[in-house]
């Protein structure tokens, strides 16, 4: 335990005071996000439970660090969301946790190398795909050695419907067809939807672009 030594003033009935010890645990899980070789300030962190749910969240340092809280043996994920032109959209990474220890994290690199989504642009419109006539994917690279892409299709209430093979190409043709949930061995009908793309690395971080949003006809 951390004792801080902050002392509280507290008054008695003889107007004389008492004072009492602060303490505050040591978090859990610390880490270093960095974006390429320089410390990422005022990074957003977030402690997710494996299925998304935001437990907590934190701000990194000036020299890019943070400690986060966790109550409960299990597994985790750690979110970085990215503040600047030029950084990925979030990158995440899962850890398992074992009560009472402290787990020291990989730096964590927010910067995206270049890598993002190229077609189809942003709020367009396409004809929804078939085998004939498919929708190509098209996407840049990050340039870090061993990355590799999927692209990853929502519905409209945020359902995947659609999510390639990892690739390490920059284009990918989808016929149409989702695999994916309910949706999957159903082709996808007219409508409004949202990609991303989706990049893993060989330190097992996970980073994405932000949501597209794309109309089918």
């Amino acid at each position: 335990m951390l004792v801080l030594g902050a002392l509280l003033s507290l008054p008695d009935a003889g107007c004389s005071s008492k004072t009492q010890d602060i303490t505050e645990p040591l978090p859990s899980v610390t880490g270093l996000v960095q974006r390429g070789t320089a410390p990422a300030l005022d990074v957003h962190v977030e402690l997710l439970t494996i299925d998304g749910r935001l437990i907590t969240s934190t701000h990194t340092t000036s020299s890019g660090s943070y400690g986060i809280q966790v109550d409960a043996s299990g597994t985790w994920e750690i979110k970085i969301v990215g503040n600047r032109a030029g950084d990925f959209d979030n990158l995440t990474r899962t850890f398992q946790f074992q009560a009472p220890q402290i787990v020291v994290m990989p730096p964590l690199d927010v910067y995206a190398y270049g890598a993002q989504a190229i077609q189809p642009d942003e709020s367009t419109s396409a004809p929804a795909p078939s085998p004939i006539q498919p929708l190509t994917f098209r996407w840049t690279m990050p340039e870090r050695p061993g990355a590799s892409a999927r692209v990853q299709f929502f519905d409209a209430a945020g359902k995947p419907v659609w999510y390639s093979n990892w690739l390490d190409t920059t284009q990918v043709a989808w016929n149409g067809l989702a695999n994916q949930g309910a949706w999957a061995g159903h082709p996808a009908a007219a409508g409004v939807y949202t990609w991303r793309m989706k990049f893993g690395f060989p330190d097992s971080s996970e980073a994405h672009t932000a949501y597209r949003a794309l109309t089918l006809k």
